[in-house]
């Protein structure tokens, strides 16, 4: 009910310990918003995600979202990473993913909890992707912004 009234998605990964990933599950509005139509059309799997991301673009997210985990230790509480989602009819959206890290004490497990929105403002974005190299502060930006409040802080790193 919240994602619906937010009209967000929300996703959850888990990972073991030593972060190999066990789950990667969406909500019913994630699909709605990417044009699915349930569990059957796009699966609880992290391919799943990674089908839905820009084809010219895809291995520098999926960089992107394998070194967060890899270094979520020294991220801020609250992280978030803007890029383009291909719907199912083939349009593109610009979404932008916020999540939290969270190591569980009991057994060191890995879990993130996210939530997807669209996004309007692509233009630095769009010339980080197109430039990645993977230097820490790119990834720095498209990836690890603090929330603030309800906003998300773009500029200050401008």
């Amino acid at each position: 009910m919240f994602a619906k009234g937010l009209k967000a998605g929300m996703y959850l990964c888990t990972f073991d310990r030593n972060e190999n990933m066990l789950s990667f599950e969406f909500n019913d509005e994630t699909r709605k918003m990417l044009g699915y139509d349930g569990l059957e059309d796009l699966p609880n799997e992290f391919d799943s995600w990674v089908k839905t991301l820009v084809p010219e673009e895809r291995d520098a997210i999926v960089k992107l979202f394998w070194d967060s985990v890899r270094i979520h230790r020294d991220l801020p509480d609250i992280t978030h990473a803007t890029y383009r989602m291909q719907k199912k009819d083939g349009s593109i959206i610009w979404v932008t993913g916020a999540g939290r890290f969270i190591r569980r004490p009991d057994d060191g497990s890995l879990e993130i909890y996210g939530m997807l929105s669209r996004h309007n403002r692509p233009a630095r974005t769009r010339r980080i992707l197109k430039d990645h190299r993977g230097s820490r502060k790119d990834l720095q930006f498209l990836h690890f912004h603090r929330c603030k409040g309800y906003e998300l802080s773009y500029d200050q790193h401008q």
